[in-house]
């Protein structure tokens, strides 16, 4: 992480992150789960974890009362989990989870942060990125591209006896 204060209440961040995301229990429950007649599932106990890098470039200004953080980013995800769904005989469905080769997603986001008042703030974020993910024959899965965006605002109020209220409304 490498941090440049600015003036004017400015700062630009330069980051790089490595985590692992491991299968969540559900996905390496090795017996089938039939209780959905046409919807079966099945974990796979040979599923590996994801392996994420990320790298991020922000630009944050800051105001008395407001507060904006811009970010350019790129993630790349290597064994990439993927939900397979396979058809079997008389119509019903089979899902496996799989790991895929990799899915890179870049993109921007912006966070916009307003103090309405000391017992009332709100924050805005809005996120627009690609996703490409690499399939695997072997699957039966190919390649996916596409442009996606989401936002969500969200309002924290402090009410009387250090009650506190948060109202969120998200889009995607």
């Amino acid at each position: 992480l490498l941090t440049q204060k600015l003036k004017n209440e400015q700062q630009l961040q330069l980051s790089y992150s490595r985590r692992v995301n491991r299968p969540r229990g559900w996905d390496t429950n090795p017996f089938l789960d039939v209780s959905d007649p046409i919807n079966y599932r099945q974990g796979n106990v040979n599923l590996m974890p994801e392996d994420v890098h990320a790298f991020e470039l922000s630009y944050s200004r800051f105001f008395k009362n407001f507060s904006l953080v811009s970010t350019a980013y790129y993630r790349q995800t290597n064994d990439v989990i993927q939900r397979i769904r396979y058809e079997l005989e008389g119509g019903i469905n089979l899902t496996i989870p799989q790991n895929l080769t990799s899915a890179k997603n870049s993109g921007i986001e912006l966070i916009g942060k307003l103090d309405l008042s000391k017992k009332w703030n709100m924050t805005t974020n809005f996120n627009l990125y690609q996703r490409k993910i690499e399939g695997v024959a072997e699957f039966g899965t190919s390649d996916v591209d596409g442009v996606a965006y989401n936002a969500n605002m969200t309002h924290n109020i402090t009410l009387p006896y250090a009650i506190t209220l948060q109202l969120r409304a998200d889009y995607r």
